[in-house]
């Protein structure tokens, strides 16, 4: 019986000592506030043990996008909120803007054939083949109780580029990407 109680006291002492020790890293570590991984604003350091992603993307500008691609950028009278982003020094480019009080996200990217560069991955209710001023183009929507979300996507096979316009709000009902869509076309014939 000695020996059992012996036992328990040193397995509470080490399990005493193994817990307190962990508490001290989380606090070296910071107040426990932000992500694991995320960089503290006090030290800018890494927390320790934590492997982080470096971002593919980086601030842009209208013009450095229009040089990537080699075209227009064109964007609705009376945008505003307008950020422009690069992904992997221009592999997709991407505009994020307000425009009748809802945000959308347009991307546009070089390519030899369509493809979906929208990065939205949701099951679609709505799947519609377009054609977009001689463009492969599609619709599709995607209806839940929370949001609705709207994708507008064409390839203009003869300058090469997909561009994918596409945003979200707790109702869309009526609304038409397609007219948004519209406002981003550039006709060079025109």
């Amino acid at each position: 019986m000695k020996k059992m109680k012996c036992f328990i006291y040193v397995t509470i002492f080490a399990s005493l000592i193994c817990f307190s020790g962990c508490g001290k890293n989380n606090e070296k570590a910071g107040s426990g506030t932000q992500p694991e991984g995320q960089a503290s604003e006090d030290s800018g350091a890494i927390n320790e043990g934590t492997v982080q992603m470096a971002n593919p993307w980086r601030e842009s500008s209208e013009a450095e996008i229009e040089k990537i691609l080699d075209t227009d950028v064109r964007l609705p009278e009376n945008s505003s909120d307008i950020e422009y982003r690069v992904m992997n020094d221009g592999e997709i480019c991407e505009t994020d803007f307000c425009y009748d009080d809802l945000s959308f996200t347009y991307r546009l990217k070089a390519a030899e054939k369509a493809e979906d560069i929208s990065g939205l991955y949701y099951e679609w209710d709505v799947t519609d083949d377009v054609d977009f001023h001689g463009c492969k183009a599609f619709a599709k929507r995607s209806v839940s109780d929370e949001e609705t979300v709207d994708l507008f996507q064409w390839y203009d096979e003869e300058k090469g580029i997909i561009h994918s316009l596409s945003t979200a709000a707790a109702d869309l009902d009526g609304f038409d990407i397609q007219g948004i869509a519209e406002l981003l076309y550039i006709d060079d014939n025109n």
